[in-house]
């Protein structure tokens, strides 16, 4: 009797202690689960903002906040889009004209430090190209814009991780902020143009190009593959020299 007494109390302390045991496994695989979703919250917050473009669309909007006569014919003809097509450290930036005569577009790349530069006013369609052995020869010809300040402050712009950085031009005495993002794979994306202090590809952005000053904000970034064929000039321009090539663009701005 005592035998059976003891061999029953025996099994109730060991139920007790597997009901115990199994209620903290439960728990403890509770509390795992939670410990895993709330560490992994952080990391999955962290994909997001560290998304990179290695190709794709950037859509432009152009304005021209200095220009006087916005009512006039002649404003009706200026581009109020730009796109810009990059891929494997390539770009173009595309002008988008009212009148689909006219054309003006800039391929670099910037891997070989090269960049065609083309313009089709109707009557004619050519291109030049620039390197780093003449780019000084453009560049001349355009603003200076240099980093003012150190300071940059982070900031979302499009939903991606960005900075503003201010720049001064000293031909213009002028100061201003640009925001710029390393998420757009381009490097050495500015090599050829007034802003090559800048690292980054910029996304919103001001300038004045012989004489006319224009404003340049991304409104879409879209990643989707490119074709190599977008870097290559269309057969049916034809060379000119850059001397011939910025002579001309003069002429075209200067009706404005």
């Amino acid at each position: 009797m005592i035998l059976f007494l003891f061999i029953k109390i025996k099994k109730t302390i060991f139920t007790s202690i597997f009901i115990s045991l199994k209620l903290t496994f439960k728990i403890f695989t509770s509390f795992t689960i939670i410990l895993i979703m709330v560490c992994d919250l952080p990391s999955c917050k962290s994909d997001s903002n560290k998304k990179k473009y290695d190709q794709g669309e950037i859509t432009y909007e152009i304005t021209y906040p200095k220009y006087k006569r916005k009512e006039s014919i002649l404003f009706k003809v200026l581009p109020k889009k730009m796109i810009t097509t990059f891929k494997n450290n390539c770009y173009k930036n595309d002008f988008v004209f009212t009148n689909e005569a006219l054309s003006l577009t800039i391929i670099s790349d910037c891997n070989k430090k090269s960049t065609t530069l083309s313009y089709s006013d109707g009557a004619r369609k050519k291109f030049t190209r620039v390197n780093s052995g003449n780019i000084n020869q453009l560049l001349e010809n355009l603003p200076h814009y240099k980093i003012s300040s150190q300071k940059e402050e982070e900031l979302k712009f499009l939903n991606l991780n960005s900075k503003k950085t201010e720049l001064k031009c000293q031909e213009e005495q002028t100061k201003f902020n640009i925001i710029s993002s390393s998420s757009i794979l381009i490097e050495n994306m500015n090599w050829c143009t007034p802003f090559y202090e800048v690292e980054d590809a910029m996304l919103h952005y001001q300038m004045t190009q012989f004489g006319l000053n224009m404003e340049f904000k991304a409104i879409e970034i879209n990643q989707k593959n490119i074709n190599d064929k977008e870097f290559i000039i269309d057969e049916s321009f034809q060379y000119e020299s850059l001397d011939e090539y910025i002579n001309a663009i003069k002429m075209f701005f200067s009706i404005f």
